[in-house]
C-alpha cells in the first residue's frame, strides 16, 4: 500500500516538472521545443548542454564507481529512497537519532525518484543526479538570456553557469537534495521575471519540497515581488507564507519526527545534529534575539577569513557584471545568512553544496547586470559590447574554472579521482558478494555500493554487532585508520569469521552460534532466560570509551510482546554513570521473531563517560514490556526473587586522565566557577523537592585548569534561610579516593557527594553550596550557591 502511494506521489512530482518544462500535451511540448530549436545556435546550446551533463555524469559515475564518494550522505539518500520504495517511509539506519528522515530534514522530494528506481534500481540513478538537475536548470535560463541579450550571448552565460567554480563539486560529489532547487528555482526566476505567477507558484512549490530552509529564499522572493515589481499582495503574501513555512517545518513539524522539542540542527551536546548554530540559541527565537541584540558577537562569527575567502570565489568573477542586477543578486541573501551563520565547517566551506541556491541567484543577476550594460552602449555599437561583454564573461569565468574548480582542464583536476583502480574494482566485485538483505556494517568509504538494504550501520557504530551479517571494511582508506578501534573490536570479538581478506579488503560473516563466555540461568517474567554474556575486552577499559556486551536469551514459546532491555552501569555506591534501553538489536530482530528453545543474541555498547573515576562499576540489567512501565520479576537457577534489576557483571574501568574542554562533556546543568586551580563546570540534575530523613545526591563537574599543587576537599552544605548549616558532606574527590594530587592539567571527574538529611529537618527551602578547600590548611578556596530545594515533611 505504502509503496503504491510513493509511486504515485513520486510520479506526481515528475508530472509536476514535466508541466513546467514542457506545458500539457505532447504535441505543444514539440511546438514548444521546434521553436526554440529553430536557430544554428540553439542546436549548438542543445548539443552543448546535453554534452556536459554527459560529461559531469560520466565523471560522477567514474567517482562513484572509484568509492570516492565520501562520508554517509550517498549512501543514506540511497537507503532512503531505497526503503521508500519497498513501503518504508523515508526509513535509515545510518543516522542513528533520526530513523525517519523526517526527523532530520524536510526533503518530500525524494518521493520523485521512487519510480525511478522501480524501473531502474541501481544507485547511479543518484550519482547522476547533481549533473542532470543543473542541465535541467540551464534551458530556463538560456530562454532567458536569449530574450534578453540574444543567442550568442546567451550560451556564453550558459557555459558561465555550468563551469562556476562553486558548482562544479555539486555536480561532482555527494547527492543532496539542496542541489534539486537549482531546476526549481531557475525555473521560478524563469516565470518571475517574466511575470508569469501561475507556473512561478508551482516551480516554487517544488522547491520548497526539497529542504526546510526554502522556505527563507521564499520569503525573499516575496520581498523583491513587492519591492521590485510592486505587486503589493502577492509580495506580502509569498513572503509572510515563506517565513511561516520554514518555522513550522523547523519548530513544529520536524521536531515531531524527531521526538522531541527542538529542531534537529539547534541540538547541543549530545545531538548529532549540533554543532551548526547553537551558539546563536536552540530556536527561532532565541537565535533572532541573538541576531538582533548582539551583532558585534554575530560579526565576529561571520567575518572569519575563510568565510570572506569562500565569498571572494563565489562572487569576485562575476561581481562587476552582476552588479547591475542587483535586486537579483540580494536573492541570494537568505542562502547566505543560514549557511554563512553555521559553525560547521563542512557547510560553509567553498563547494559546499549548501550554496547552490546561491549560483542560480547569481548567474540571473549576472544575465541582468549584463542587459543593463549593453543598454548603455548606442544602439549602432551594441554588436561590438556584445562580443566584448561576452569575451570578459568567457574570460573571468574560464580563469576562476581554472583557478579554483575540481573539473576538466581545470589545475585541480585529478583524473585517477574519477577512475576505478583494480584496487577499486575489487571492492565492487566483493560488495556484489553481500548478499541484498544481508544487514552490513560497513566503512564509509564503501557504503555507497551496499546501500539499498533495510539495514546499513557506517564505521562500525552499529550499537548490536550480534544482529550484522556481514562486516566489510578496506585497511588501505583513510577512514580505516580513524575507526580502526572499533573495526578492530569486531575482527577481535570472536563473532565473525573471515569471508575473504585481500588487497587491503575486509569481509567477514558473523558466526551462526557465539560464544558466552559467562554462563547464566537467569529468567525474567515467565518466559525470557538470560543464558550467560561476554564482554570482549581487549585491553584496560577507562572512561571516554565503549564496552560491547553480548547476552544470550532463549524463551520457551514465542514472545508476542515488544520487549526492552534496561543495561545500568552503577557505582559501588550507588549512583548511575550509564544508562541505555533499546529493544533487542535495536529493533532488527524483535522478540515475537526469536525461535523458541534457540538461542537469540543481544549485543549493547555501553558508552562510558570520561569523567568517571577509577573502580569497580556494577552492570545491572532490567526487562520491560514496552506497554508496562514496571520492569520484569527476575529469578535465579533456584526461582529466587532477585527483584527486577539483575548484576550480571563487574566491570574495572580506569581514570581517564586526558584533557577535556566543557564542549567536549555531557553536562546537564552548566555551571562555571574558577576555584584557584580548579574549575566548577557544573552539576548533575536535582530534585526540585526531597523528603527529610532521604538522601540528597549531588554529582559535581571538576577540571583541573593546571597541574593542581593542592590537596583539595569539596564540602557540600545544606544551608537553611538564615545561612546556618544544616548538614554537609565533606571529602577528596571520588570519596577520597582520587585526592586532586595526582590530577593532570585539563582533567575531568564526576564527583559525587551523599547528604543523609536528618529526619528531624523542618520544611522549607534550603541552599545547596559547593565549597573547595585546602585539605591540609583549611583554606576556603572558592565557593558557589548553585541551587535551592525544597525539603518537605
Amino acid at each position: 500500500m505504502e509503496t503504491g502511494v510513493c509511486l504515485i506521489l513520486g510520479l506526481f512530482i515528475i508530472g509536476g516538472v514535466l508541466w513546467l518544462y514542457g506545458m500539457p500535451g505532447v504535441s505543444i511540448w514539440l511546438t514548444f521545443l521546434a521553436k526554440r530549436l529553430a536557430h544554428k545556435w540553439d542546436w549548438i546550446f542543445l548539443v552543448t548542454n546535453l554534452g556536459l551533463v554527459f560529461v559531469h555524469a560520466t565523471l560522477a559515475v567514474g567517482k562513484f564507481d572509484a568509492f570516492n564518494l565520501y562520508g554517509t550522505d550517498f549512501a543514506l539518500f540511497d537507503q532512503v529512497i531505497w526503503n521508500t520504495m519497498h513501503g518504508r517511509l523515508l526509513e535509515n539506519t545510518i543516522i542513528a537519532d533520526a530513523p525517519v528522515l523526517l526527523a532530520q530534514r524536510f526533503s518530500p522530494i525524494l518521493f520523485a525518484f521512487v519510480p525511478l528506481y522501480a524501473l531502474w534500481g541501481d544507485s547511479r540513478i543518484l550519482v547522476v543526479s547533481p549533473a542532470v538537475a543543473v542541465g535541467s536548470a540551464v534551458f530556463p535560463l538560456y530562454w532567458l538570456a536569449r530574450l534578453r541579450l540574444g543567442r550568442p550571448l546567451a550560451l556564453v552565460v550558459v557555459l558561465a553557469f555550468w563551469t562556476m567554480p562553486g558548482l562544479q563539486p555539486i555536480m561532482l560529489g555527494n547527492f543532496k537534495e539542496i542541489i534539486l532547487t537549482i531546476p526549481f528555482l531557475m525555473l521560478a526566476m524563469f516565470f518571475l521575471l517574466r511575470q508569469c505567477y501561475k507556473p512561478f507558484w508551482i516551480s516554487l512549490g517544488l522547491a520548497l519540497l526539497c529542504k526546510e530552509e526554502v522556505g527563507f529564499i521564499a520569503a525573499g522572493l516575496g520581498l523583491y515581488v513587492f519591492l521590485v515589481q510592486r505587486r503589493y499582495v502577492l509580495g506580502g503574501v509569498l513572503g509572510l507564507l515563506g517565513m511561516i513555512w520554514t518555522i513550522v517545518l523547523i519548530q513544529v513539524v520536524i521536531p515531531h519526527f524527531y521526538g522531541g522539542t527542538s529542531y534537529y540542527y539547534f541540538g547541543v551536546g549530545q545531538y548529532s545534529g549540533s554543532g551548526l548554530y547553537e551558539y546563536l540559541g536552540t530556536s527561532v527565537s532565541e537565535i533572532l534575539h541573538t541576531l538582533i541584540t548582539r551583532p558585534i558577537f554575530v560579526l565576529a562569527h561571520l567575518l572569519t577569513q575563510e568565510k570572506i575567502d569562500t565569498l571572494a570565489k563565489i562572487f569576485l568573477p562575476y561581481g562587476m557584471i552582476a552588479i547591475p542586477g542587483f535586486e537579483n543578486l540580494f536573492l541570494a541573501l537568505p542562502t547566505l545568512g543560514y549557511t554563512l551563520l553555521s559553525e560547521r565547517r563542512g557547510q560553509y566551506i567553498f563547494g559546499s553544496e549548501h550554496y547552490a541556491p546561491v549560483y542560480v541567484f547569481l548567474v540571473v543577476s549576472m544575465m541582468v547586470g549584463a542587459e543593463r550594460l549593453l543598454k548603455l552602449v548606442p544602439t549602432m555599437q551594441r554588436d561590438v559590447a556584445r562580443v566584448a561583454l561576452g569575451a570578459f564573461i568567457a574570460t573571468t569565468s574560464a580563469s576562476a574554472y581554472f583557478l579554483y574548480a575540481p573539473g576538466p582542464l581545470s589545475r585541480n583536476f585529478n583524473f585517477q579521482h574519477y577512475t576505478p583502480s583494480p584496487h577499486d574494482q575489487i571492492g565492487v566485485q566483493l560488495a556484489k558478494m553481500i548478499p541484498p538483505n544481508a544487514i552490513v556494517a560497513v566503512q564509509s568509504e564503501l557504503a555507497s555500493h551496499v546501500a539499498q538494504r533495510r539495514y546499513l550501520y557506517v564505521d562500525a557504530t552499529q550499537p548490536c554487532l550480534s544482529g550484522v551479517d556481514y562486516a566489510f571494511a578496506d585497511t588501505r582508506r583513510p577512514w580505516f585508520t580513524y575507526r580502526e578501534p572499533s573495526w578492530q573490536a569486531i575482527f577481535k570479538s570472536g563473532w565473525f569469521a573471515p569471508v575473504i581478506e585481500t588487497d587491503g579488503y575486509l569481509l567477514y560473516q558473523r558466526l551462526p552460534t557465539l560464544r558466552l563466555d559467562v554462563p547464566l540461568n537467569v529468567s525474567f517474567g515467565d518466559r525470557l532466560t538470560l543464558m550467560g554474556y561476554s564482554i570482549p575486552i581487549t585491553k584496560v577499559v577507562q572512561g571516554g570509551e565503549t564496552l560491547r556486551v553480548l547476552t544470550g536469551w532463549s524463551a520457551a514459546q514465542p514472545v508476542m510482546q515488544s520487549i526492552v532491555f534496561q543495561y545500568r552501569v552503577y557505582d559501588r555506591a550507588g549512583h548511575l554513570w550509564v544508562q541505555t534501553t533499546s529493544e533487542i538489536c535495536q529493533g532488527i530482530h524483535p522478540t515475537d521473531l526469536w525461535r523458541p528453545r534457540r538461542t537469540n543474541y543481544d549485543n549493547v555498547v555501553l558508552h562510558l563517560p570520561p569523567t568517571m573515576p577509577s573502580g569497580d562499576y556494577a552492570l545491572m540489567l532490567a526487562v520491560y514490556q514496552r506497554s508496562h512501565e514496571e520492569g520484569l520479576a527476575v529469578r535465579d537457577a533456584f526461582g529466587r526473587d532477585l527483584g527486577i534489576e539483575v548484576e550480571i557483571a563487574s566491570i574495572p574501568v580506569t581514570k581517564n586522565k586526558q584533557s577535556f574542554t566543557a564542549s567536549d562533556l555531557w553536562i546537564e546543568q552548566r555551571y562555571f566557577v574558577d576555584m584557584a586551580e580548579m574549575r566548577l563546570l557544573g552539576f548533575k540534575p536535582l530534585p526540585a523537592n526531597i523528603q527529610a530523613g532521604q538522601v540528597l545526591s549531588v554529582g559535581l563537574y571538576w577540571r583541573a585548569r593546571g597541574n593542581p599543587q593542592g590537596d583539595y576537599r569539596a564540602i557540600i552544605q545544606l544551608r537553611d534561610l538564615y545561612g546556618r548549616v544544616i548538614v554537609e558532606h565533606s571529602a577528596r574527590p571520588a570519596n577520597d579516593t582520587y585526592p586532586t594530587t595526582e590530577w593532570n592539567a585539563g582533567e575531568v571527574l564526576l564527583d559525587w557527594h551523599d547528604l543523609n538529611l536528618p529526619l528531624e529537618m523542618n520544611e522549607g527551602s534550603y541552599q545547596i553550596v559547593v565549597i573547595l578547600q585546602d585539605a591540609v590548611t583549611a583554606h576556603i578556596l572558592g565557593e558557589a550557591d548553585i541551587r535551592q530545594i525544597q525539603v518537605l515533611k
